[in-house]
């Protein structure tokens, strides 16, 4: 479907303004794959070139790329096929398609065997396929890249591409982390047996044990940094409800450092304050004490004070009554924007209803785009669930 608007509903427009691969090895695949199960056809006009509709930047900026470099997404036939086109010499060489450049013989019909889908305990989506000309069935995989580590294969560059990621964030970019892994060797019809049982059986610990299987020894091929660019007026309105005497908690599965530069060209991070952030998942009970307690001991204006904090210890806040405590004083009374980065649609849930508890007095507006949002909106005591670019779950 095209999408005549030029702009969102949201906070962000999901225009993919940056799409960055360099950190990236050949792989004899294309990624684009992996994203398209969840981009519309192409549509075109007679005034415009082909455009997609996706469901999130990512996927878009995905797709985007691998037309750019000559494999063109062309359509979904059924639920169990991805048609692309190959535009150049180059993209047929490194699939090893030798079928010349007749429009025929341009297309390749890959078989979709299983889609694994996204869940935000292992935070990746993974899709098997097979090449027609080949007949090699590979696994794409796309994640967080905390995760998309802990499946790697022991040669990854780990240090190289936590460095080039943190210099994606630390931009304000979103980012993704792209693997693969050949299927050769594995187990395959054994597997889809078992997988198909354990789904048809709702066996979510078999399907668990059975995903994980599969998503092990990835190679990283590649790494994304999509930027959400803020709509309009939006620091300018931030400022204004801040004014009002509103606290703002902003609740992602961000990295803290895109967080971060989020924060600060939206004012939801004061320019002339001091944001606190707690993001080692180390920390003890006793030392995020003692953090809490210097950001309680500084006394100053509320409105330029903010604190970031990672979604591993806000898990170590809420599991004790006095560090909770201790945190929704601090949160609540002393910081005029508090960020939680990296958490959970559960964590969002919690963090309103514990708001809700420490500060009776107040009203909990809850605003969200997504399906992760669901829990906080329906917690709060207002809930506002908001239908843009990226779908209408909320």
């Amino acid at each position: 479907q095209r999408d005549e608007s030029d702009s969102d509903d949201g906070a962000h427009q999901g225009t993919p303004v940056a799409g960055k691969l360099n950190y990236a090895s050949s792989v004899d695949t294309t990624g684009g794959s992996s994203s398209s199960c969840a981009v519309e056809d192409p549509k075109s006009t007679d005034d415009s070139e082909d455009l997609y509709d996706a469901s999130s930047p990512d996927e878009m900026a995905l797709v985007a790329g691998a037309r750019e470099l000559g494999f063109e997404f062309w359509g979904r036939p059924s639920a169990h096929n991805i048609v692309m086109k190959f535009t150049n010499d180059w993209a047929r060489n490194l699939i090893g398609h030798d079928g010349g450049v007749s429009d025929d013989t341009d297309f390749i019909n890959y078989e979709v065997l299983e889609v694994l889908e996204f869940d935000n305990v292992r935070k990746r989506m993974s899709v098997m396929v097979r090449s027609p000309t080949t007949g090699k069935v590979m696994l794409l995989v796309k994640g967080a890249d905390s995760t998309m580590l802990e499946v790697a294969t022991p040669e990854t560059d780990s240090n190289g591409l936590t460095t080039y990621l943190l210099g994606l964030a630390t931009q304000g970019l979103r980012t993704l982390v792209l693997g693969v892994r050949d299927l050769s060797g594995f187990p395959l019809d054994s597997w889809r047996e078992r997988y198909g049982k354990a789904r048809a059986a709702g066996d979510t610990d078999a399907l668990s044990e059975l995903i994980s299987e599969a998503e092990m020894g990835i190679t990283i091929v590649g790494a994304t940094g999509i930027e959400d660019k803020l709509q309009d007026h939006v620091p300018e309105t931030i400022s204004e409800i801040r004014a009002a005497g509103v606290s703002m908690w902003i609740l992602t599965g961000d990295k803290v450092e895109t967080a971060i530069n989020i924060g600060r060209s939206s004012n939801l991070i004061s320019p002339n304050g001091e944001n606190f952030v707690i993001q080692d998942p180390d920390m003890n009970e006793k030392d995020i004490l003692e953090k809490l307690q210097d950001i309680s001991d500084r006394g100053a204006e509320p409105r330029t004070v903010s604190l970031t904090i990672l979604g591993d210890c806000l898990a170590t806040i809420l599991k004790s009554d006095d560090l909770r405590e201790q945190f929704f004083s601090v949160g609540l009374t002393k910081c005029g924007t508090v960020i939680a980065c990296r958490v959970s649609p559960a964590q969002k849930a919690d963090v309103v209803a514990w708001a809700q508890k420490y500060h009776s007095s107040g009203t909990m507006l809850a605003i969200g785009d997504g399906a992760n949002d669901v829990g906080m909106i329906v917690t709060a005591d207002v809930g506002v669930g908001v239908a843009g670019r990226e779908g209408a779950q909320a």
